[in-house]
């Protein structure tokens, strides 16, 4: 995915609406420690790269809210 733009970071959500919006499938690979984080509110993207026609997002759980 050659974008001039970076989804590193954004909430899932809207990193997945952008995705849709360029005409592209996306697949998510959430990645999680064997502790969880407790209280996580949120999944935001950690990487981005296109892979076999689709644009592969690893995201993770995040606490945003303090």
């Amino acid at each position: 995915m050659k974008a001039r733009f970076s989804l590193l970071g954004l909430p899932l959500a809207q990193a997945e609406e952008i995705i849709s919006g360029l005409g592209k499938r996306v697949k998510t690979v959430q990645y999680e420690s064997k502790r969880g984080l407790e209280g996580a509110d949120d999944w935001r993207v950690l990487r981005c790269r296109e892979r076999d026609g689709e644009v592969e997002l690893v995201v993770s759980a995040f606490l945003t809210q303090l």
